[in-house]
Parts: structure tokens; sequence; C-alpha cells
């Protein structure tokens, strides 16, 4: 008697686990099993040429801070020597400098020390942060209608995320400076009202 199996399926595409400003890795799972498990995984960072040992998933790249795209293909593989057809995926890792960008949102108009209908909050936008990490933003202007207190958001898998902030400001021509770090990179953005 003999037991059909079905064909190998692909495994999941792969995803960026983890982004830093010196590697990105990309992680995947293996396909459904087939009948013939336990099922297994090959990737190939040469565009096929040459396939890995089966069994991981997940690869790191390790490379220069904004370099990429990196490239990888995967297969699954089930005990029988079937092979899916790859998947693929591509990554960058992420650059040196963080970047923000500010604008101004909501109207603030009657919050304490702000009776003008410029009056509006501060929201922040930062790419390029270290991967998850917090970063922590703090501002200063000539004269804040409050103290600034400092705000936090955690970036995502690519370093990126935004924040709008409580802080808010009105007095035309000013200039508010802030400042994002992640403890490792810090950058700052200006914005005159």
């Amino acid at each position: 008697t003999v037991t059909p199996y079905g064909p190998v399926q692909v495994p999941t595409a792969p995803t960026i686990s983890a982004v830093s400003t010196t590697s990105i890795t990309l992680s995947w799972s293996p396909p459904p099993d087939n009948g013939r498990g336990p099922m297994r995984t090959q990737y190939s960072t040469d565009n096929g040429e040459t396939w890995s040992t089966d069994g991981v998933t997940s690869f790191t790249f390790n490379g220069s801070c904004g370099s990429g795209p990196y490239k990888i293909l995967v297969r699954g593989l089930d005990s029988a020597g079937g092979v899916s057809l790859p998947v693929s995926a591509e990554g960058a890792i992420a650059d040196c400098t963080p970047q923000l960008t500010l604008t101004k949102t909501g109207d603030a108009n009657g919050q304490p020390g702000c009776a003008v209908p410029q009056c509006r909050y501060l929201q922040i936008v930062g790419v390029g942060f270290q991967s998850s990490a917090t970063v922590t933003c703090t501002a200063t202007a000539a004269a804040p209608p409050k103290p600034f207190d400092p705000e936090t958001f955690t970036a995502d898998l690519n370093g990126d995320g935004s924040l709008t902030t409580p802080w808010y400001y009105g007095t035309p021509g000013d200039t508010v400076t802030v400042t994002c770090t992640d403890g490792v990179f810090s950058t700052n953005e200006s914005l005159t009202w």
C-alpha cells in the first residue's frame, strides 16, 4: 500500500526580526507538515546558487549602516528530500543618523499660557533609530507656556516611530528645537512657529 504525501509547501515569508546600524536579521517558519515531517528549511543569500544546511529559521546579515538591500531565499524540505519553491525577502541595515520631522498639529489655543490662534501641539516622527529602542525626546524654546517634560516613544523593528506630544507652543517667529536619543544615536530638528 502506497500512502500519498502532499507536496512541500513554501515556508512563511522571511520577515525582519531585528535591525540595527550594523546588522539585519530575517526570520521565518518551516512549512506545514505534508506527512513526511519533520519539516525543515534552507536559505540562500546568493540568489539560489548555494543553499545552507537545513534546520535554521533565521539569518543575520552584517554590514555598515545604510547598506543593503540584502536578499534571502528560503525553501521548505521534508524528510524524503522533497523541496518547495523558494520565497524571498529583502531588508537593509539602518542608517547611521536618525532623522526627525516636526509638525504642528491640533488646536492648543486655550491651554494654560497659550491664548493665540497659532497655538498648536507638536508631533515628532523619527526614523533610523535603533530597532525597538526607547527614544527619549526633549524640547527647548525661548518662552514655552509650560515646561517641556521629556517624552518617549518606542521605535519599531525598522527604528522608526512617532509621537504626538503634549507640548504646545504659539509664539509666531519663535523656534522650538527637539532633540531625540535612543541611547546610542542622537539627533535634533527645529521648527519655527
